[in-house]
Parts: structure tokens; sequence; C-alpha cells
């Protein structure tokens, strides 16, 4: 089965209405970033998801990725508001798409547990 499409709307969805300069280049972010977590799931092992949980999840985490830049784009480590001055992640501030590894392990397929008549469970 083939890795679900991710369009627009499961950015908008997830996050906010997009200004034009935002929809100018949200196509290219979304295919840049389900190339990067495709990649990083067949790296280790994580084929195409076949179930719907497992499309959902794909969906989510390719939008999270492309959300994190949108948040900040210019890459800001420190932002100050008023007297509060907080500091980001250096993952986050340095403004490009990236997959985490606790993303790309939520694309693992969880293992059912067997039930029946001749089934042993251990204890």
């Amino acid at each position: 089965m083939p890795w679900p499409n991710v369009v627009e709307n499961d950015i908008v969805s997830r996050f906010r209405a997009l200004d034009s300069g935002e929809q100018a280049v949200i196509d290219t972010m979304i295919d840049d970033a389900e190339d990067i977590v495709q990649d990083a799931a067949a790296a280790v092992g994580i084929d195409a998801p076949t179930t719907e949980r497992g499309q959902r999840a794909y969906k989510r985490i390719v939008a999270a990725v492309v959300i994190r830049v949108l948040r900040n784009p210019e890459g800001y480590l420190t932002e100050t508001l008023d007297d509060y001055t907080y500091r980001r992640d250096s993952a986050v501030s340095a403004g490009v798409l990236y997959v985490s590894d606790a993303e790309v392990e939520q694309l693992r397929p969880t293992a059912r547990r067997r039930r029946g008549a001749f089934t042993i469970v251990p204890s």
C-alpha cells in the first residue's frame, strides 16, 4: 500500500489558515516533509501504513514537521515578550524540516495480541 497523500488542508486543520506567503510554499514543504518522514521510516524498517490509524498517524507526523517550521520560519532561538524571555529548543530554532525519532516510532505498527482457545498467555 502506498504512503497516504498529505495536502494543505491536513496542515490547516491542525494549525491555522495560511497566509499568501505560506500558501506559495506549502506544497513544496509538504513534499519535502513527506520525503523526510518516509526516508526516516525506511531507515528503521517501517513500511507505509496499511491501517486507517497508521495513515492518520503519518498525516499527523508530516503535518507536525511542517507546522514546526511555520511556527518559527526565521529560526529564532530566543524570544522576548515584555520582561519575559524564553529559549526555543535548538532543533526547533533551526527553522528546518526534521522528524524526531519518537515521531518515526509512532509509525511502527503495533503487534496485536493473539486471542483464542490455543493461545498461551505468559504470566
